[in-house]
């Protein structure tokens, strides 16, 4: 999904929830009503969206990269699907802050999230 160069949490969120949306309602020919829709989600939680990357090209806040993670992981709960979460990207401009915290606190959130939840 190709986003416009300086998109910011609102441009980034919105497109995002779209998609999730569209994916969540989709009738898969594959399926039977009732039938999980799939075995699991991959999430590929980069953090190269962040406005402190320098290769990234996006102006996303650290607070809309948790906004994000939020949005991932109720879609996960929603389709009760297990999640599996891959770090990517990150590339800090000089200093590595803000990019390690951002990296961390995807894993520290999923944690707070989805430890009150288990899929069947």
């Amino acid at each position: 999904m190709e986003l416009p160069v300086g998109c910011d949490d609102a441009t980034y969120l919105g497109t995002l929830s779209y998609w999730l949306k569209r994916i969540e309602n989709h009738e898969f020919s594959n399926t039977s009503p009732g039938q999980k829709k799939f075995d699991f989600i991959f999430f590929q939680a980069g953090v190269d969206i962040l406005k402190d990357d320098r290769l990234g090209k996006l102006e996303v806040t650290k607070e809309g990269v948790s906004t994000r993670n939020r949005m991932v992981f109720d879609f996960a709960q929603r389709l009760d699907c297990p999640l599996v979460i891959c770090m990517g990207g990150g590339y800090p401009r000089a200093d590595w802050e803000p990019i390690l915290q951002t990296h961390t606190n995807v894993y520290w959130e999923a944690y707070k999230y989805l430890s009150s939840w288990s899929p069947t």
